[in-house]
């Protein structure tokens, strides 16, 4: 939530208007007027809290906003969730803009002077904050990480279960892959994604190890060789 405190000034101020310091006013229960540069501009306040006047007080709880609409941008940030709570945004400039997708099942929220973001669900070159962060993609096909503050791919999860969560930590299941994909984990095997060959990790990609000449190449529930291929 945001908090404007200013004098309310006597004669009935505009927008556009001119004023002084830290002038502001509720003109609506959702809308304050702040002397801004010396020139009244309206702020929206979509916050549960409203615009509220309490003696020479004047609150505006902006917690909940638009991309483009006005903030009063307290420092060090002024932030806010849309009011579908899948976007975190804060203030540059005087205005909201947006700052992460919310796309996890906790969505947005604002705590205090801050916001709460689930970013466990994301897509491709949505912005992320934290180097090396591992996600899973909206359909569940790929497994994204934060790279330079862009989420960009880091496995590609062809298996039955996609990419999923165990608790709280996602993982990737690369029992099939596709020439070229990335892997990590150096001898991994899995089924070609057509079935028709043995795939293995040499450490950073998969390419194919052998054909499967008598039968399709299945997956199997074995610790160790968890894919059939002859």
């Amino acid at each position: 939530m945001a908090t404007v405190v200013a004098l309310v000034v006597a004669c009935k101020p505009k927008e556009g208007g001119s004023c002084r310091g830290t002038a502001a006013t509720c003109t609506d229960p959702t809308t304050a007027l702040v002397c801004r540069s010396g020139t009244y501009v309206a702020v929206t306040c979509r916050g549960p809290g409203g615009c509220a006047v309490s003696g020479e007080a004047v609150t505006c709880d902006d917690s909940t906003g638009t991309a483009g609409d006005t903030c009063f941008g307290v420092k060090p940030q002024d932030y806010a969730c849309s009011s579908d709570g899948k976007e975190a945004l804060h203030c540059e400039d005087g205005r909201f803009v947006k700052y992460l997708a919310c796309r996890g099942p906790q969505a947005c929220k604002v705590i205090g002077r801050t916001v709460s973001c689930d970013t466990a669900i994301a897509e491709i070159d949505d912005p992320c904050l934290i180097p090396g962060q591992i996600s899973c993609s909206t359909d569940r096909t790929t497994m994204l990480q934060c790279v330079q503050n862009r989420f960009a791919v880091y496995r590609n999860c062809r298996g039955r279960h996609g990419c999923y969560f165990s608790g709280d930590i996602p993982g990737c299941d690369e029992t099939r892959a596709k020439d070229g994909d990335p892997c990590g984990l150096l001898g991994l095997t899995a089924c070609s994604d057509d079935g028709t060959h043995e795939m293995q990790c040499n450490g950073t990609r998969f390419s194919r190890l052998r054909p499967c000449r008598s039968g399709p190449c299945t997956v199997v529930d074995h610790p160790t060789q968890p894919i059939a291929c002859k």
